[in-house]
């Protein structure tokens, strides 16, 4: 697979292609506008084609997005992107964050009573070291 096809490839999965009046619409991958191109006659408005007329990456492109989206019957799959929300229980979410500190304040004592007390070695009294970590 040469860079042309490469780059063909992530234009058409990166990039929204559409098809106008027989002509699909591939955005140029610097950000500077469309190339027209025409799947029938296999040509292309961008200057590499112009120069070399040879399939150039849009072109590519426009043939996976198309094979993509073309049945064996002819039907045409219209991929569109849902943006699918969900309800919030605030009431849950405010509880929640309500006791958030207590339960933190328990959940850390719980976890340091299992430290081990090491022996005293020193005369002065030495606080316990769960007590300490707490």
């Amino acid at each position: 697979m040469d860079s042309r096809q490469l780059k063909g490839l992530e234009i058409a999965a990166t990039s929204k292609l559409m098809q106008s009046d027989g002509e699909w619409l591939v955005p140029s991958q610097s950000g500077n506008g469309d190339y027209r191109v025409n799947l029938e006659e296999q040509r292309c408005t961008c200057l590499d084609h112009e120069t070399r007329n040879i399939r150039c990456k849009h072109i590519l492109a426009a043939e996976i997005v198309y094979q993509r989206e073309t049945a064996p019957d002819g039907t045409v799959t219209e991929t569109k992107t849902v943006r699918v929300t969900y309800s919030q229980d605030w009431s849950s979410y405010n509880r929640a964050q309500m006791n958030e500190e207590r339960m933190f304040g328990d959940l850390l004592q719980s976890l340091c009573a299992g430290v081990p007390q090491p022996p005293q070695t020193r005369s002065r009294l030495s606080c316990k070291s769960s007590d300490s970590i707490w």
